[in-house]
């Protein structure tokens, strides 16, 4: 440690140490923090806020920090430095021209003997969040906590501040207390009577108006980073502080604007593990009724198109005789949530689980555990792409080591992935290398009509033997036709068709608010799947109903007819009925010379043109994100057999990942492909290649061609 350190207190000579590294010797080096935060206290010439309360503490505090740091000097705890000896040497850290020193006060801070360690403090400012049930013993009740946390003004000289939030438990009482030391009280919150009041909070884009309706009708109106009503209540007490203080408060509002929650009080973080990307809200940290009700309602204000919503709760610890019931309180604020899983951890959170399984939908799912390590394993199994994982218990139920796991493996898989990469790299200059005495292919002619003109082209055939094959390639992120080769004729479209089918099933799980995960389909015995389907043991006389999210896979990844067709029969009860939905479809997307025939594209009679998959591509990616999630897979897992993708090109070039391939016996092989490189996104389509190989090289040969060519001009 010592290369880390700028010095040290000790009670004793410790060998090894650099001569010239600094060291006090101390009887005492607990009492020497103490007494060196003292001495600073005496040197400060600016301002001490103390900052207690039941929940939100924390976040207060690096609100605070945050908002006056364009203006002013600032030291703010460090960590959970925030009892009587921690608050102290976070006192004694900092220098004497600081103009702002921020405290987290812990209750135990408070309440030593003759409340001697806040008398020490002697805040200038005491900020008292709210009072809640929390650290209660047995016989114990919220004014007890309410007592304890007004301690605080114990420590305070007569005409210092006190700025209390109207919303809580016992205000009236805490006011009282204020004023009996002389402190001239300011107050925010929801109420009418508040100083600094709430008028409008909106979730979807964190937007914020307030005001000081009692003095000079001061406005404020600022967009807030951080998400959740009790984040926007929070954010007033900058403005009050600026006011008692006479700070500078002309940057708050944009500071605010950037201000994040941090680790574990409601921090989000983006997650990928493997093809799945979701969020997590992390609040494992800490939890009582209180922050616990304000997570559930901060995550029910979310808008239900960002994705599923899954809630990971733990146990709320020292709630006195009360425990129960506080856990019992909790159904409701869940059941509004709108959760597809609920994960419980703890024995009071586990009595939860039948009135949340009748209250929520039949598909949403409650699942209790005993151990941590079963949450966990469970939770990583069921979690899907776009979904919002919000954690929230207390510190003692251990569901931040859950959240730290994510992190290390997202970590280690990253690491691989560039592992991957770097012999991806090697393995493409070594083929650079092979190719660079092979004739030049030939240059592909530019699309001279705009990207908005359908190509059609009538009189021909879809059963016209080996016709000249079709491609376009598109630039997706700058929407600009790059190239595009017409025919004279159509092209079934084989199992490109099994696109629309997936689009038309997603879309019915969104409308119907049906779990791809949970909603499970009977696989019918006919048809019997094609010996060369790999996934033909999923549908074994006696196999357990599937879920969607599984056909789904099937369906993309390895071209399973049967998935496609089961799907159909899920989603309209009859062939004709889904076939006629498809061509709907294909007639809202503007896909005027496509006429469908078959769930999974077996049937001749269908017709389509490289510019209308182009169309149903684009709506695909842009509209249905998961769908590309599950056609990016290079492997369709869970089977005995091998099974990797039909897509020759997931993992061979780079940035490719999606989206479906297409052939039948005479009539050519289809791909539309799409990579992302560098914040860019392509898709070609080719129709009509002699072979699935010759397909790949056309399809990797035009990609590799837009990427090299700038966003902005057309190929030439």
């Amino acid at each position: 440690m010592q290369p880390t350190l700028a010095g040290a207190v000790l009670r004793k000579p410790v060998p090894g140490l650099a001569p010239d590294f600094p060291v006090l010797l101390v009887d005492d080096p607990i009492q020497a923090l103490v007494e060196l935060g003292i001495a600073a206290r005496e040197r400060l010439q600016g301002k001490v806020i103390g900052i207690t309360g039941s929940a939100g503490k924390t976040s207060v505090c690096h609100m605070l920090d945050h908002a006056f740091a364009p203006t002013h000097t600032r030291f703010a705890t460090i960590d959970n430095y925030n009892s009587r000896v921690g608050m102290l040497s976070m006192l004694a850290n900092a220098p004497a021209q600081t103009d702002l020193v921020i405290l987290e006060v812990a209750v135990s801070a408070i309440n030593a003997v003759d409340y001697q360690n806040i008398k020490r403090v002697r805040p200038d400012l005491a900020v008292l969040t709210n009072i809640t049930a929390s650290h209660l013993g047995e016989g114990e009740t919220v004014m007890d906590v309410a007592r304890r946390k007004a301690n605080i003004f114990e420590g305070m000289q007569p005409g210092a501040w006190a700025v209390i939030c109207t919303d809580t438990d016992h205000f009236d009482y805490l006011v009282e207390r204020a004023r009996a030391r002389e402190l001239r009280v300011l107050t925010y919150g929801s109420a009418a009577s508040a100083d600094f009041r709430l008028d409008a909070h909106d979730p979807a884009t964190g937007h914020v108006r307030a005001s000081r309706p009692h003095s000079d009708g001061q406005r404020f109106e600022y967009t807030l980073g951080a998400k959740g009503r009790h984040m926007a209540v929070n954010s007033l007490v900058c403005f009050a502080v600026a006011h008692a203080l006479s700070l500078d408060s002309g940057r708050v509002p944009e500071q605010l604007a950037s201000f994040a929650a941090v680790k574990g009080r409601g921090q989000e973080l983006s997650f990928t593990l493997g093809h799945r990307r979701f969020r997590v809200i992390d609040e494992s940290y800490n939890a009582n009724p209180l922050s616990m009700t304000a997570a559930l309602a901060s995550l029910a204000d979310r808008p239900e198109e960002q994705g599923r919503k899954l809630l990971v709760l733990g146990d709320m610890k020292e709630l006195g005789d009360d425990t129960q019931r506080h856990h019992d309180a909790l159904v409701e604020p869940i059941v509004q949530c709108h959760p597809a899983r609920v994960f419980l951890l703890g024995e009071c959170m586990a009595r939860l689980h039948d009135r949340l399984a009748a209250a929520l939908p039949q598909s949403a799912t409650v699942q209790a555990f005993d151990t941590l390590e079963a949450l966990e394993r469970t939770l990583l199994e069921q979690v899907a792409a776009d979904d919002t994982v919000l954690f929230k218990s207390s510190n003692g139920t251990g569901l931040w080591q859950i959240v730290r796991n994510m992190t290390e493996l997202q970590e280690e898989e990253k690491e691989k992935e560039q592992q991957r990469q770097a012999r991806r790299a090697r393995e493409r200059a070594a083929a650079a290398a092979a190719a660079a005495a092979m004739p030049k292919p030939p240059v592909l002619p530019p699309m001279p009509q705009p990207p908005a003109v359908v190509i059609r082209r009538a009189g021909s055939s879809a059963e016209s033997a080996q016709p000249t094959p079709s491609w376009v390639l598109y630039d997706l992120t700058h929407d600009r036709l790059l190239t595009h080769q017409p025919s004279e004729h159509s092209f079934v479209p084989a199992s490109l068709s099994k696109l629309v089918t997936a689009a038309l099933v997603e879309q019915k799980l969104r409308d119907d608010r049906l779990d791809r995960h949970a909603e499970a389909v009977q696989v019918p015995v006919d048809p019997v799947p094609a010996r060369d389907d790999p996934s033909a043991a999923l549908y074994a006389a006696g196999a357990p109903p599937l879920p969607v999210h599984r056909l789904l896979e099937a369906a993309l990844v390895v071209s399973s007819n049967k998935a496609a067709l089961t799907l159909a029969s899920w989603h309209s009860g009859d062939f004709d009925s889904f076939v006629a939905a498809m061509n709907r479809q294909a007639q809202a997307w503007g896909m005027h010379d496509t006429h469908f025939a078959c769930p999974a594209g077996l049937v001749r009679t269908a017709r389509t043109t490289a510019v209308d998959m182009l169309t149903m591509a684009r709506h695909v990616l842009r509209d249905f994100p998961a769908l590309l999630e599950m056609a990016g897979k290079d492997r369709l897992d869970g089977v005995p057999a091998e099974a990797p993708s039909t897509n020759l090109l997931l993992g061979r070039v780079p940035g490719v990942d999606g989206l479906k391939t297409g052939s039948l016996p005479g009539l050519g092989a289809h791909l539309i492909a799409t990579a992302q490189r560098d914040q860019r996104r392509l898709v070609s389509v080719v129709l009509g290649a002699p072979d699935r190989e010759t397909c790949a090289r056309l399809s990797a040969l035009l990609l590799q061609r837009g990427f090299e060519t700038p966003a902005a001009p057309g190929l030439q």
